[in-house]
């Protein structure tokens, strides 16, 4: 007997954003029917157990690579952690990734905005993200009126006070090129993600309310992990870039849910 699931049930199995459920449907790796009064479409049960399995075979293998080979995401420490950044950079971006001199200066405002994933040692892949002024959010992503500013920049962290929000810009995500095969990329950039993931949740512990997180591209990756992670688009910013925006109290992205469970946990405690 072939048994079948809703949209809703199949994606709490999945615990997937709408827009990768989506894409499991359109590319037939999961099966639909229409339901007995035509009115619902249903998705095969053993074709969403199967994607489930393989997902957390996947979070598995990359969780044991991570013990291994002794791989881990930690806050950039110095001068040379922004450095291997600014290089795998430019491996990405070419002349358009922010030079040195500016990430250098992002750094020394924002210390706990750059995160690097290491590799017995070295740096092989880095996110960077910054809270910003709503004035510069409004100039460069409503207003489509010029670059981030040094001063556009303030700290996650400055925002303890109860009640005070914030919204984020990520600048980048990226694992290195060089000397390096597809699965290394694919094993860097899952460990990676988990990196960004855990970084939330520990702002959510210290009761960092981020309300929306802000990014943009012009390379066809970066597109595609915004569009996968639900973040919704706002059109050209100029002639190659693209805006994207997450409002944080709707996504239903599993990384989001977990930031909002950890703020609200904060929120209870202090107002308990």
């Amino acid at each position: 007997m072939t048994l079948f699931l809703s949209a809703s049930e199949a994606r709490r199995r999945l615990q997937v954003s709408s827009s990768i459920f989506k894409i499991f449907v359109e590319k037939g790796k999961i099966r639909t029917e229409m339901s007995s009064n035509k009115k619902q479409v249903c998705y095969r049960e053993e074709d969403v157990q199967r994607i489930a399995q393989d997902m957390q075979s996947f979070m598995d293998m990359y969780l044991l690579a991570s013990v291994n080979n002794h791989i881990s995401v930690t806050q950039a420490q110095n001068e040379n952690d922004i450095q291997a950044t600014v290089h795998i950079g430019r491996q990405h971006f070419s002349n358009f990734t922010y030079s040195l001199e500016t990430r250098l200066q992002w750094f020394s405002i924002s210390p706990k905005g750059d995160y690097v994933l290491r590799h017995d040692g070295v740096v092989v892949g880095y996110f960077s993200m910054q809270a910003m002024k709503k004035e510069a959010i409004e100039r460069i992503f409503v207003r489509k009126d010029g670059e981030v500013r040094i001063e556009d920049v303030v700290p996650i962290e400055a925002a303890t006070t109860l009640g005070e929000t914030l919204e984020c810009y990520v600048s980048a995500v990226a694992v290195t090129t060089a000397g390096v095969n597809r699965t290394q990329s694919k094993t860097y950039g899952m460990l990676l993600l988990m990196g960004i993931s855990q970084r939330l949740v520990e702002l959510g512990k210290e009761g960092i309310d981020i309300r929306k997180i802000w990014a943009k591209s012009r390379t066809v990756s970066g597109i595609k992990l915004c569009r996968d992670l639900g973040f919704k688009e706002l059109g050209y910013l100029d002639n190659e870039q693209i805006g994207f925006v997450l409002d944080v109290g709707k996504s239903d992205v599993l990384a989001i849910r977990k930031y909002g469970e950890a703020l609200g946990d904060w929120y209870w405690r202090a107002y308990k």
